[in-house]
């Protein structure tokens, strides 16, 4: 064997023993994935509906993800987010504070009446900035 091949074999042999040896590989899953419609600016005074264009829309998503127990907000900076379920509802809290994300389960029982924006939306992604806030209204990507 020569001396490349002798290297070139123990290189190999090192990595493929650090590989096996690493921790465990983390995996990300898909959680939620929606495409927003609507978006509200807000500002103390005014408030400002705008409907997204077809091509904003196509590309303005929310998705969050769960990696190895943790829930993250994928589509805004992957913030750790924490989970809260109460009936059809989960609501996706930003750790830092920076806002939230609140889905309708339409497959879980409602003890109220539906309301329309229920109706034609499944989640709301609301955005804190500084003392103003963006809400997105938005229908589940499947």
């Amino acid at each position: 064997m020569t001396t490349y091949s002798k290297l070139f074999f123990a290189i190999s042999l090192v990595s493929w023993i650090a590989w096996l040896t690493a921790g465990p590989h983390t995996q990300e899953n898909m959680v939620f994935h929606g495409r927003l419609g609507i978006k509200i600016s807000e500002g103390g005074l005014e408030r400002v509906p705008i409907g997204l264009a077809r091509e904003l829309a196509a590309n303005a998503e929310t998705v969050i993800t769960e990696e190895d127990g943790k829930f993250y907000w994928a589509s805004r900076s992957h913030v750790e987010m924490g989970a809260v379920r109460n009936g059809p509802f989960t609501t996706y809290v930003a750790l830092n504070g920076t806002g939230y994300v609140r889905v309708f389960d339409r497959n879980v029982a409602v003890n109220t009446p539906v309301t329309p924006a229920e109706e034609q939306f499944d989640y709301v992604e609301h955005i804190l900035l500084g003392l103003r806030s963006v809400t997105y209204y938005g229908s589940l990507l499947k």
